[in-house]
């Protein structure tokens, strides 16, 4: 169940809490009358919500329907509302065929209250909801890698016509990117870039945002036999970044577009230019071993990740890199059964990326009583 759902859950049995109260109760000395005064429908949706927060969507489904059906229909945000909750319970289930007429009915009911300005924030939250459910919810199982894939365009179908129709701003740079690593998982590459150039057309041109998406954009061209763009935006960047700074981008783009080899020898290239290149900073020499090694990891190439976690750690990168790097550290040493190392090395790492906050504290107290004192010393 995606976290606006969730969301949505809570607050309905807060309503129903709130309705049903004690306070109201002991107002009336008649809970029964209380009860009739909550609306039939309301009562219908409050029931549908807790069973969707209990995970039984096969049973919310009728009482949403129910819901519907006693509620007046010129109330249409909220009809809109609830056949949100619908379609994501049929989509929770795995039944896109059911779920497709709704969205389409969804989809009638939504686009002119948009256009009108009537478009409820409720309304416009359940919508993103149901964006979010078709976008990163639970495929559910299926046989084969075609057939996962399939389900999943699918369901981007639905979610790319409320984004078109009805929530133009849903769609960011960030948001691009992350729902376009759904067809690379699947190895649809096509697919991916198809998305990120119907979605991108209409991402304003100012956000700040935007050129990182254009970088990955290149990197998957370049990844399907297409290197004229790479090219340009690699050019483009060495005009105000240093080659170390370049090559970072560039491979992590690479890894995103899964083109695990095109990211090694990119940030091996670099890597080896730097030798002996005493302009490159620690923190640039940092930045490229984090990306080189976030690669070695997905790859699955544990010995060569190993190495270059230690070359990194012997740089000393600070506070939250550093949690990172021995994160990384430990995974290579516990896949290839290095199981005393790991354990020695577990010892000595923090519980949490947020101990280094401790660290840091203990740093800036140092310092001032440091200062304090030559200050002391001075008079």
């Amino acid at each position: 169940m995606s976290k606006l759902s969730n969301v949505l859950a809570v607050i309905s049995v807060l309503v129903l809490s709130w309705q049903g109260s004690p306070c109201l109760a002991a107002k009336d000395r008649n809970n029964e009358g209380n009860r009739e005064r909550i609306a039939p429908w309301i009562q219908e949706r409050n029931a549908a919500t807790m069973l969707d927060s209990q995970g039984d969507f096969a049973a919310a489904i009728p009482r949403y329907q129910r819901a519907l059906a006693l509620l007046p229909q010129a109330d249409v945000n909220t009809v809109i509302e609830l056949k949100c909750q619908i379609a994501g319970d049929y989509l929770r289930q795995g039944d896109i065929a059911r779920a497709r007429p709704i969205v389409s009915q969804i989809l009638g009911l939504a686009k002119p209250r948009r256009q009108e300005g009537l478009l409820s924030p409720d309304a416009g939250l359940a919508l993103r909801s149901l964006v979010e459910e078709c976008e990163t919810g639970s495929l559910g199982k299926y046989r084969t890698h075609a057939e996962g894939l399939k389900i999943f365009s699918e369901r981007m179908v639905f979610a790319e016509g409320i984004c078109d129709s009805v929530l133009p701003e849903a769609r960011s740079p960030n948001h691009i990117v992350f729902v376009a690593r759904g067809y690379l998982g699947f190895g649809d590459q096509i697919g991916a870039l198809k998305y990120i150039e119907h979605a991108a057309a209409r991402v304003r041109r100012g956000d700040p945002d935007l050129p990182a998406l254009q970088i990955k954009v290149a990197a998957l061209k370049n990844f399907i036999k297409q290197p004229a763009a790479l090219a340009a935006v690699t050019a483009n960047l060495r005009r105000t970044k240093s080659y170390v700074a370049v090559a970072s981008e560039i491979a992590c783009a690479q890894t995103w577009a899964t083109d695990y080899p095109g990211s090694r020898a990119t940030a091996e290239a670099a890597l080896k230019k730097m030798e002996g290149d005493k302009s490159v900073s620690r923190v640039e020499k940092l930045n490229l071993l984090q990306v080189y090694l976030g690669n070695l990891v997905e790859s699955g190439r544990w010995v060569e990740g190993e190495k270059v976690a230690l070359q990194a750690l012997v740089l000393q990168p600070e506070h939250e890199m550093r949690f990172r790097f021995m994160e990384d550290l430990h995974m290579c040493l516990e896949k290839q059964n290095k199981m005393k190392e790991a354990a020695q090395l577990k010892k000595s790492m923090p519980h949490s990326k947020f101990d280094f906050l401790e660290d840091e504290e203990r740093s800036v107290s140092d310092e001032i009583e440091r200062k304090h004192s030559g200050s002391k010393n001075s008079r």
